[in-house]
């Protein structure tokens, strides 16, 4: 895709089981992708609310042109961090072992790590949306690990 070529959002979700950081972070985050970039988002509440008037959106697939231009103006006011797609080296979902949570992390060409978003293994629903998020934004960067059954 070229710069000249405008933004679009492509969807993502906010959900209660995410985190960043160590062990004890506060649980609640959101990951976003548009054509260009993956925007993080620290929220309890669904981001999207004043948008779309609901806590979870999950969209893949064409949106209206005033929905996109919302959501990625929203999505600007709340970012914790964002990515652009020329920047990354590897994105990889990975679920977890045992009772360990799974988690998504983002590398830059530079070698600077985003921190982890950590998914519980519980909840495999919000590892298939990611994988699924990720398989549209970027899939030639895209490493999966333990979701085989998935």
């Amino acid at each position: 895709m070229s710069m000249a070529e405008e933004e679009r959002y492509l969807g993502g979700f906010t959900a209660g089981l995410m985190k960043t950081g160590r062990k004890y972070g506060i649980w609640g985050y959101g990951i976003y992708a548009t054509t260009r970039r993956i925007i993080g988002v620290k929220s309890k509440k669904g981001v999207l609310q004043a948008v779309a008037g609901s806590g979870l959106m999950n969209l893949l697939g064409p949106v209206k042109d005033d929905f996109s231009d919302k959501a990625i103006a929203e999505l600007e006011k709340r970012k914790d961090f964002e990515v652009n797609k020329e920047d990354i080296l590897e994105i990889a979902v990975t679920r977890g072992k045992g009772h360990s949570p799974g988690y998504f992390k983002i590398t830059r060409k530079s070698g600077e790590r985003i921190e982890r978003i950590n998914v519980w293994v519980g909840n495999v629903e919000l590892l298939k949306s990611l994988r699924d998020l990720m398989k549209a934004f970027y899939p030639e960067k895209l490493r999966v690990e333990g979701l085989d059954e998935l």
